[in-house]
């Protein structure tokens, strides 16, 4: 099995985006035929976690996941899925612990068999992909991730937008707080994005407050799902 046929497969996925990163949206299930391979590119601490796992189903998507991954990874950064070490900051953000040519930034986000991998050169960068769920709580879950004013529109919309508002505005504060490296840390209350439920596509640029240059923003739905990029 040559790596060449899982790249090539991924490069069916990789997003529309071309300003300075590459982000590939991938549905791990259609990866099953190759499960073999992609479990030979994982680390050993990733096969025992693996393994842990009792699901059958639940535990080749795990491997499916950090597999396809870390190919990407390893594909951007000149080197073999095997060589590829991570380590994570004081905060829990991921990131390559091998020397490498020249400086990668990447973030991982996954929602069922979903993944959404993106992956740039010398800019942080910060992704999140979310399944929509018609009861996951949004409505409380609201309170504590939307600033005043995004409470404010938010109440002005029918019950099917604020599920669109609700799952538009997370995606986006979590891809910010995974690029400026604080995680669930980071005040969502205190963020303002764009949250019009009907847009279903957006691309704009963020002001956050410590930060000199504005942020990037992509965000897009794709059939029950939402997904963002921030690039900082």
């Amino acid at each position: 099995m040559c790596f060449d046929d899982i790249l090539a497969k991924l490069e069916s996925n990789r997003l529309p985006y071309s300003n300075g990163f590459k982000a590939w949206v991938v549905d791990v299930r259609s990866f099953k035929p190759w499960l073999d391979a992609i479990k030979n590119c994982l680390s050993k601490e990733e096969m025992i976690r693996g393994c842990t796992i009792t699901n059958k189903n639940a535990q080749e998507l795990f491997f499916l996941r950090k597999g396809i991954a870390r190919i990407l990874i390893a594909h951007f950064a000149s080197r073999h899925p095997c060589e590829i070490t991570f380590e994570r900051t004081d905060e829990g953000k991921p990131f390559i612990a091998l020397p490498i040519p020249n400086c990668i930034y990447f973030n991982i986000s996954h929602s069922k068999e979903y993944l959404l991998v993106g992956i740039s050169e010398n800019r942080d960068i910060g992704v999140d992909i979310e399944k929509i769920r018609q009861d996951a709580g949004h409505a409380v879950l609201a309170e504590s991730v939307f600033s005043p004013l995004e409470k404010a529109l938010y109440s002005s919309y029918s019950p099917s937008e604020k599920l669109r508002c609700f799952y538009k505005a997370w995606v986006q504060k979590e891809a910010v707080s995974k690029a400026v490296g604080k995680g669930i840390s980071y005040g969502f209350d205190t963020l303002d994005v764009l949250i019009e439920p009907n847009k279903l596509h957006e691309e704009y640029n963020l002001l956050i407050e410590g930060l000199e240059l504005p942020a990037e923003i992509m965000l897009r739905f794709e059939k029950d799902y939402v997904f963002a990029v921030c690039m900082l």
